[in-house]
């Protein structure tokens, strides 16, 4: 049976992007479930008793039901480069899937401090465990070719703070810096590196 995880961000006491991430679970459940998942993300986090002060990353696991809720400090992570590395072309990730297999055989030999940034066809979609984000003259571009439209990311299209583009191996060096974001990383947040 397929399990699948929403990683959610706890901001001094407020659940961020909860609408964004039922709205996955909902999707998750119709695709694999044949119904609308009766997962209620609110409900459940209500049972909870939270962290009022700190970031924390609240990670659930859950198929048609919930297998486990954790709470956990969060620190982000940080890199300093980044390594290009093609996915099988065939590979499709539209879900959240708890078996990350593929990507930690993909990604095992990656130094520290570097990123993975996987490219599918020779055009990139995301990096081991968020989505890209590039900087030129000021404004933000994502590739329009992820494999996991993310939760961040889909806010920040919808909000007009980032947009898409057709982002290759060959002109990513057009752009200046490059971040990552994913539902624990907002906007405010993203650490950039030079290209």
């Amino acid at each position: 049976m397929c399990r699948f995880i929403e990683s959610i961000r706890l901001e001094n006491g407020s659940i961020k992007l909860l609408d964004y991430h039922q709205d996955r679970v909902n999707k998750t459940g119709v695709h694999y479930f044949e119904k609308n998942n009766t997962i209620n993300l609110k409900k459940e986090l209500e049972k909870e008793t939270l962290p009022a002060i700190g970031v924390h990353k609240i990670r659930i696991l859950y198929s048609q039901k919930i297998h486990s809720l954790e709470i956990l400090p969060y620190e982000q992570l940080s890199f300093s480069k980044f390594e290009i590395i093609q996915i099988p072309t065939d590979f499709n990730y539209p879900f959240k899937y708890s078996d990350r297999t593929l990507f930690e055989e993909l990604t095992k030999s990656i130094s520290r401090n570097t990123i993975a940034l996987f490219s599918k066809n020779k055009l990139l979609t995301d990096a081991l465990f968020a989505n890209l984000v590039f900087k030129k003259n000021g404004r933000l571009f994502t590739p329009d070719t992820p494999l996991l439209n993310g939760i961040q990311r889909q806010f920040l299209i919808k909000t007009k703070q980032i947009q898409e583009a057709k982002i290759s191996e060959e002109n990513i060096y057009s752009f200046e810096k490059l971040g990552l974001i994913n539902a624990m990383i907002p906007i405010e947040n993203i650490d950039f590196i030079e290209i």
